[in-house]
């Protein structure tokens, strides 16, 4: 530290010690000031500046954040605890080609997952009912995508049976469900399945 001069005042600097230069002593512009740490008025505009953008920029994370929860889709489409019932024509084939008036009943628990709680096949089409049977145990769940469910299905008749899980498109507005000649493992032979059911 820069030594005062003999007849200096105490607290003052000698024009010696300033020709040398002591910034933090003496912050007579302001790149000193920057060098002691001390803030001018262009730097604490900076300074405020980025605290603004910064809570600006967590404001805005957070609400994309929420939007993209309320975006994304409503996976319990029916509603918790009930037991909603789904229907439709579907076409079955095989050895054979069968159609079939085919009825399910849901279950819905607490928490918005489904379950298949029941299943039939409407008797009235020809074979249907009688000779094609449903058979298996039936499941469904939503997902893996957005708009899909998967499903688990059974079916036999006198000549083959065929029972698989398979994924297939979901409607979450309306609630359907579409089989796009949709394969299922079976014997002697896979079965396509198509139609829709809501």
């Amino acid at each position: 530290m820069p030594v005062p001069s003999a007849g200096v005042p105490p607290g003052r600097l000698s024009a010696a010690s300033l020709a040398i230069g002591d910034p933090c002593r003496c912050p007579s512009s302001r790149s000193n000031a920057r060098t002691c740490g001390l803030k001018t008025p262009k730097t604490q505009k900076a300074r405020e500046a980025v605290i603004s953008l910064t809570r600006t920029m967590r404001a805005f994370f957070a609400a994309a954040l929420c939007a993209a929860g309320l975006a994304s889709p409503a996976m319990a489409s029916w509603p918790a605890s009930t037991n909603p019932v789904i229907s439709g024509t579907l076409t079955f084939k095989q050895t054979i080609e069968v159609e079939c008036g085919v009825i399910v009943w849901l279950t819905v628990d607490a928490a918005g997952e489904p379950s298949v709680f029941k299943r039939e096949f409407v008797a009235g089409y020809v074979l249907c009912g009688n000779i094609l049977q449903p058979s298996g145990e039936w499941d469904i769940d939503y997902g893996p995508g957005a708009n899909e469910v998967t499903i688990t299905v059974g079916g036999s008749t006198i000549l083959g049976s065929c029972q698989g899980t398979i994924v297939v498109p979901f409607n979450h507005t309306t609630n359907t469900i579409t089989f796009n000649n949709t394969a299922v493992n079976g014997v002697p032979g896979n079965c396509t399945v198509d139609g829709v059911m809501s």
